[in-house]
């Protein structure tokens, strides 16, 4: 039972979030948008965060990445870590300062995919797909102030999904971070946690849409109840 604390901690959300129910969380890439993402769901209660990313905190990542002057030089992991439990000290934070590997996904029920690269993406796609994994999938793209979430989850939609895991080569000559804005990153964390608060309340997901931020335009694709059901077109 919750004590009178927590549960007022929590009142404002706990219809939206079940905090109990978000498990173990992975997050694969902690700068722009995974470094957002991981304070929201240290704010929303998850007991249990593990952050990958091998990168150090740089002058570049001050203005659009959120870290503070005195991360220069750090682990962005924990950095990140530091700041999620100073946020909320009941969080369970583990911080690993390397490339992802397949042996980050034993024990996840919800994996989040926030590197900038294909090969990465199509690696851990990969990954999951030989393992059978059966927990909640999304990841993220964003390039300027365009922000598109996928959420591959349902085995009837894999092979939509993996069409749109082209080569490096075939993506733009830039990185999808060397335009970045943290409004855009903040947005695109947002979407996410909210699509794995919605599959938790087994509510309808949509499978890949972009929003963009300029235009102030939503464009959306396919919805399915569940990883067990197959896609249906989303209504009007």
């Amino acid at each position: 039972m919750q004590d009178q604390a927590t549960l007022k901690r929590y009142e404002r959300s706990s219809e939206l979030v079940n905090q109990a129910s978000l498990g173990n969380i992975l997050i694969i890439g902690c700068g722009a948008v995974g470094r957002q993402l991981a304070i929201q769901f240290a704010t929303m209660g998850a007991k249990s965060l593990t952050l990958v990313d091998y990168d150090i905190v740089e002058e570049v990542n001050l203005g659009s990445q959120a870290f503070l002057d005195a991360d220069l030089g750090q682990p962005k992991v924990e950095a990140t870590k530091s700041l999620c439990n100073q946020i909320n000290g009941t969080v369970t934070t583990l911080a690993v300062e390397k490339s992802y590997d397949v042996g980050d996904l034993e024990g996840k029920d919800a994996v989040f995919c926030c590197l900038d690269t294909m090969t990465g993406r199509t690696q851990m796609w990969n990954d999951l797909v030989l393992m059978d994994f059966q927990g909640f999938y999304a990841e993220s793209r964003m390039t300027a102030e365009v922000v598109r979430i996928l959420t591959p989850i349902a085995y009837s939609i894999s092979e939509v999904y993996e069409e749109t895991l082209f080569s490096d080569s075939a993506a733009l000559v830039e990185r999808c971070t060397s335009r970045t804005t943290i409004y855009g990153a903040t947005i695109a964390a947002s979407l996410l946690a909210s699509q794995y608060a919605k599959y938790l309340r087994e509510n309808l997901l949509e499978t890949d849409f972009e929003f963009s931020i300029h235009a102030l335009e939503l464009m959306g694709t396919n919805q399915y109840d569940s990883p067990s059901q197959p896609a249906v077109p989303a209504q009007a």
